[in-house]
C-alpha cells in the first residue's frame, strides 16, 4: 500500500491506501510498466490471474510489472464519507503520479497500459504528467462523457499529441 491524499488540494482531509502490487519483485534496473484495469470498480484480478491478453509475464525480464486497484476499486477505497466527493479521474492520475514517484523517484519514468475503462485514466494521466511518461499503451479504449467535461484535461491530452508526434 502506499499512502496517498484522499484531496489532493488540501491535504488536511488525510490520506488513504492506495493499493498496488509488484508482480515480479521490483528492480531498479528495468523500466517500470503500470497496469491500469476496466471498470470502473473491477481491481486488479484480471491481471493477476493472467487471464487472456492480460498476461504481461513475457515482460518481466525488462519491466517491473506492476498492477493497482484505481481509487475506489478492490483495496483502494477511500474512507466512508469521502467517495463522492473525490472519486474523480483527475484524483486517480494523481495517485499513479504518487505511486510513480514513490517506485522511481522524482525524475523517474513510467510505461502505462490500460485497458477499456483504464484507458481513460491512463489518458487523463498522460494530460497531466506526459513528461514522465515513456508509453502509453491504450487497448479497447473507451469513450467517457464524464471525461469531456474536463475541457482542461482535453486540453491538455491535445497538446500533448500535438508535440510528441510518436504518441499519436
Amino acid at each position: 500500500y502506499l499512502s496517498v491524499p484522499i484531496n489532493f488540494e488540501n491535504s488536511s482531509d488525510g490520506t488513504y491506501r492506495f493499493h498496488y502490487k509488484l508482480q515480479n519483485g521490483f528492480a531498479p534496473f528495468k523500466k517500470t510498466l503500470i497496469l491500469l484495469h476496466g471498470g470502473p470498480g473491477s481491481g486488479m484480478a484480471g491481471f493477476d490471474l493472467c487471464e487472456g491478453s492480460y498476461c504481461f509475464s513475457e515482460l518481466k525480464d525488462r519491466y517491473n510489472i506492476v498492477t493497482v486497484d484505481e481509487r475506489g476499486a478492490g483495496c483502494s477505497v477511500l474512507p466512508a464519507g469521502f467517495e463522492e466527493r473525490f472519486m474523480t479521474l483527475q484524483a486517480t492520475a494523481e495517485d499513479l503520479e504518487f505511486l510513480r514517484q514513490a517506485l522511481v523517484g522524482e525524475s523517474g519514468n513510467i510505461s502505462v497500459y490500460g485497458i477499456s475503462f483504464g484507458t481513460v485514466v491512463a489518458m487523463v494521466y498522460a494530460s497531466s504528467h506526459s513528461e514522465h511518461l515513456e508509453r502509453l499503451v491504450l487497448e479497447g479504449s473507451v469513450f467517457d462523457y464524464k471525461y469531456m467535461q474536463h475541457p482542461v484535461e482535453d486540453e491538455n491530452f491535445n497538446s500533448m499529441l500535438e508535440e510528441n508526434s510518436e504518441a499519436k
